[in-house]
């Protein structure tokens, strides 16, 4: 079956996405998401490096009326060069889907994720006025997308990448799915039952530390090629009930009007490129204010 990969961004609306085409019986998905088989991660090698393609086969569930298997792997944008290096000796015939979003938004929502999970030191605007500052989770780096998209065509061309706007997946998300399914050469008329759902909002976990071990338990059962307990603890909703113990709603605080503008000049000319690149008009994008949708998925 031929393969799609959606490469991101980060909180642009891919968890979503996932959830919906897992409803999709043409569909093969990617049984573990962010799997990020191709990238280097939190200091770790791509699994590509140490596992043999048949691995990341073996990831995808085997529906057997699946046309197409698509990953979902939000971070994979951000690898840019070296990740399209390592794909397409491996996956030569690959498409991709992106979607972006507003990048000060997008920043802003990345941050607020992070900081219900982990300490950071930084502040957005502090990030954003020095860019020597370290910044491990790639909070600002995400926002770049022309950069990341043209060296993802020096690999693949142009032709192979579907790329969509979060303002039209808040504006209508029935035209934007109908948009993917056509893309992925699917039933584009199904509609899935998490069509209107909020998804992967912002959580603040109350233990650092079990959140921690969560995250690593999944990772070394990946990396030992653990499918069956992995399965399991799924389907005895394990990482569920962990998180409903562990996690409270989080909301996003606005974004002061300096480092909304700090921000905005560090992605000015990353946004006016872009705009040329896909033939859209991303004015809204450098605003001071931003632009208003009447939306209803993740913040």
């Amino acid at each position: 079956m031929p393969f799609v990969v959606c490469i991101g961004a980060q909180r642009c609306g891919t968890t979503w996405l996932a959830e919906c085409l897992a409803d999709h019986p043409e569909v093969s998905l990617c049984t573990v998401k962010d799997v990020h088989f191709f990238r280097s991660w939190d200091e770790q090698p791509a699994l590509c490096d140490g596992k043999p393609i048949e691995f990341y086969h073996g990831l995808f569930d085997d529906r057997a009326s699946a046309r197409v298997r698509v990953d979902v792997s939000a971070g994979l944008l951000g690898g840019g060069t070296q990740t399209a290096r390592r794909m397409q000796p491996l996956m030569p015939d690959c498409r991709f889907v992106a979607i972006l979003r507003d990048p000060v938004e997008r920043a802003a929502s990345h941050y607020t994720y992070l900081s219900g999970r982990v300490e950071l030191p930084y502040g957005l605007r502090e990030l954003a006025e020095d860019p020597r500052l370290p910044d491990p989770h790639e909070i600002l780096r995400d926002g770049f997308y022309a950069r990341r998209l043209e060296e993802f065509f020096e690999f693949y061309p142009r032709d192979r990448f579907l790329v969509l706007l979060y303002d039209d997946l808040l504006a209508d998300p029935r035209a934007f799915l109908r948009k993917v399914y056509t893309f992925l050469d699917v039933d584009p008329e199904l509609e899935p039952s998490q069509l209107n759902h909020r998804i992967n909002e912002p959580r603040r976990v109350r233990s650092k530390v079990l959140y921690r071990l969560q995250v690593s338990l999944g990772s070394y059962f990946l990396r030992r090629g653990l499918h069956r307990l992995r399965k399991l603890a799924k389907r005895l909703r394990l990482p569920e009930w962990v998180g409903r113990l562990n996690e409270r709603r989080l909301e996003r605080q606005p974004i002061d009007l300096p480092t909304r503008r700090a921000l905005r000049d560090l992605y000015r000319s990353d946004v006016e490129r872009l705009s040329t690149l896909i033939s859209r008009d991303l004015a809204m994008w450098l605003a001071d204010e931003p632009a208003r949708s009447e939306g209803f998925l993740t913040k």
